[in-house]
């Protein structure tokens, strides 16, 4: 059989246009293998991602069944990951009923409202605390109106808020004693805060500056302690601070409606401020002086003598001589 040069050609191109299609579908081919394995590579890279992730997702569609890793169901103690979100809940296992009922309220409110929600839930029998985070599902993951709830584990979280809790209260019951003591305490006292502004005072120190409460005394900033050579009660709280050491002086004060006087002390409390507290010593000085005055007229006493007197101390050493002794 005899093919004619126009067959020919034809026959040429028929075959050159298959080979050309046949290149092209497996290079395509090839370029679909390599992009489905690459799909592929990236979902288990995803899924891995998830399943390592502190939050593990659970599909909850609109009839009530669920789509969830095993995970979720190994917090609940559940040997298997049911098919409904009511069979939660077991004898020994699972959620309590009380709160199931209250996740599938809030669920259902969401199908139909679209409104999340966020709850903590204590699986029967464990110690482990889970918080749910829910929201309705995109039309992409599921176009029926699903509920997507984002499962916690914050157990460690939660003991450690536990601790704070109980730290918190074990330091507002010892600031309430500490309160309580201040108070209670015969002397004026107070702190100041990091501004060397007064912010708490006890009742003998409202009493000692005349004020009707400890509320008008802070927010007058009414001090005891006058100025005592240009300073201020509270720049000398801050030089006290600053320095970080008690400062102790002695100083004149109007207490009440008399002057006395006062051994007044400021101790510094690092960041936290300065406390302080005023001790009366009116009566201490006042003996100081008798028995000084006592010892001057003694002593003239002794001077109109005609006999020589000496006194010594207890380490024998000469403390008073009268003028004849001298003489």
């Amino acid at each position: 059989m005899e093919f004619s040069p126009i067959a020919l050609v034809l026959l040429g191109l028929l075959l050159a246009g298959w080979t050309f299609g046949a290149a092209w579908l497996a290079l395509a081919a090839a370029r679909r293998a390599r992009q489905a394995k690459a799909a592929r590579s990236t979902a288990r890279r995803l899924t891995r991602m998830i399943e390592d992730s502190p939050a593990v997702p659970m599909l909850v569609k609109a009839d009530g069944k669920i789509e969830a890793p095993e995970r979720i169901a190994a917090w609940l103690g559940l040997d298997r990951m049911p098919g409904f979100l009511s069979e939660l809940s077991g004898e020994e296992e699972g959620l309590f009923a009380a709160e199931l009922a209250e996740l599938g309220e809030a669920v259902r409110r969401t199908q139909k409202t679209a409104s999340p929600f966020r709850m903590s839930l204590t699986p029967i029998g464990s110690s482990r605390s889970l918080a749910v985070r829910g929201q309705l599902a995109d039309p992409v993951i599921s176009p029926t109106s699903a509920a997507l709830l984002w499962w916690f584990d914050f157990s460690e979280t939660q003991g450690e808020l536990t601790r704070l809790r109980t730290e918190t209260m074990r330091a507002q019951g010892d600031f309430a004693a500490l309160v309580g003591l201040i108070e209670a305490a015969p002397i004026p006292m107070w702190f100041r805060g990091p501004d060397m502004k007064l912010r708490l005072v006890n009742s003998t120190y409202v009493k000692a500056v005349g004020a009707t409460d400890a509320e008008t005394v802070v927010k007058k900033q009414v001090e005891l302690i006058e100025k005592v050579d240009g300073l201020s009660a509270s720049q000398i709280a801050k030089q006290a601070r600053d320095k970080d050491l008690p400062v102790e002086r002695i100083v004149q004060a109007t207490v009440g409606t008399q002057r006395r006087t006062l051994r007044v002390s400021d101790l510094p409390l690092g960041g936290d401020g300065v406390a302080g507290y005023a001790i009366d010593i009116e009566e201490m000085e006042e003996q100081g002086r008798e028995f000084r005055a006592f010892r001057e007229a003694q002593r003239s006493m002794l001077d109109q003598l005609s006999i020589g007197v000496a006194q010594f101390d207890g380490e024998r050493t000469l403390a008073f001589s009268n003028q004849p002794f001298q003489r």
